[in-house]
């Protein structure tokens, strides 16, 4: 009954152009226009097939992720990193009343430059790229990716041998719970180990992995890949200004002090002098980070930070709070769909509820 109320009002709301009425509300409340900022990840050419198991390698086809583009610009103005961090500082004010917006894309993937940015390219829009230098021009691959072409290879008999191991208690009781039939409830199985990895410290997490990529010699078939050095350094042609996504993708609140200090530091320097341009932004991994991992960003020199916190942006802002910014999703789906997604954080910043 509640999905019913929510399609029907997400329905209502975009083709009775209540949206629009929601954003000027907004604005005359707060004085200003809404500012927000659109994280995106991986776009694929057509609909995903049965081998990606998990959100991030499922992605969305281009034809959704043309129409989130075209819908956001019907709404937002489409602003680019600099315009973005003097508004956000409050050095510069906004130059309309139109909703402005920043677009921002995760994690490299090689098709983002013909399947993301060509796009933008076309509408003479700007983005940035959020690039884990650990991986870019290697045979590395997330762990998640690891995982899913993983379970993509592993018989129920594997399982089986593998529940006899020494195991974290979390991804065994994740095993147990779906065998003796893994493969015939695969993709259940793996979204059931998502929350043991993630709790998983990496070293840990790796050594596991290793030792099942053992089992099947290593292959890895997903077809999913980082960007090279090449691809990252011809970003800037196609309009995408370049941030750092650290080193190892690890989550940075799980990290000790050297470790997070390590990631954000090396990220950075890499960063510049392969692309020879001054490095300013950084975006945590999985969203995750601490107290500790603003006040070392700013330490390493950082200007702003993006989150995965489901807000529009409040400004202007100072000191730590330019490196805790919130993203919002695009959603998926019809244009309705979308049109709720995008407006939804708007309605809940225009009431008071976060």
């Amino acid at each position: 009954m509640r999905r019913f109320f929510k399609k029907l009002f997400s329905i209502t709301a975009c083709y009775m152009h209540l949206w629009p009425l929601v954003f000027g509300l907004c604005r005359i409340k707060d004085k200003k226009p809404v500012l927000a900022v659109f994280m995106f990840h991986r776009v694929c050419p057509g609909e995903p097939d049965e081998r990606y198991l998990q959100g991030y390698e499922r992605g969305i086809s281009r034809e959704t992720y043309e129409r989130q583009i075209d819908l956001i610009s019907r709404i937002y103005r489409i602003i680019d990193l600099t315009e973005f961090a003097e508004i956000v500082a409050g050095e510069k004010a906004p130059r309309e009343n139109r909703p402005m917006a920043l677009l921002t894309y995760d994690d490299a993937d090689q098709d983002h430059p013909s399947l993301a940015f060509a796009k933008l390219a076309r509408h003479g829009f700007a983005g940035v790229a959020f690039v884990p230098t650990g991986f870019i021009g290697t045979d590395r691959r997330f762990y998640h990716l690891r995982l899913t072409n993983i379970c993509n290879r592993f018989g129920n008999d594997t399982w089986q041998e593998i529940i006899q191991t020494e195991l974290p208690a979390g991804v065994k009781a994740a095993i147990k719970e779906f065998l003796p039939d893994i493969v015939g409830r695969k993709g259940e199985f793996r979204r059931s180990l998502i929350s043991p990895f993630e709790a998983l410290p990496p070293s840990e997490r790796d050594r596991l992995l290793y030792g099942w990529e053992e089992r099947i010699g290593f292959a890895y078939d997903l077809d999913i890949r980082c960007l090279d050095w090449e691809g990252v350094r011809k970003l800037p042609d196609l309009g995408i200004t370049i941030g750092s996504h650290t080193v190892n993708h690890n989550r940075l609140a799980m990290l000790k002090t050297e470790e997070k200090t390590k990631e954000l530091a090396e990220s950075k320097a890499v960063l510049e002098r392969e692309t020879g341009s001054p490095i300013e932004t950084i975006c945590y991994p999985e969203g995750s980070f601490d107290e500790e991992t603003l006040s070392l960003s700013e330490k390493a020199g950082y200007r702003l930070g993006f989150t995965t916190v489901d807000d529009p942006v409040d400004y202007p802002r100072t000191g730590l709070d330019l490196l805790r910014i919130p993203r919002v999703g695009a959603g998926a789906g019809s244009e309705h769909e979308i049109a709720f997604s995008i407006g939804l954080p708007v309605l809940r910043k225009l009431f008071g509820k976060r």
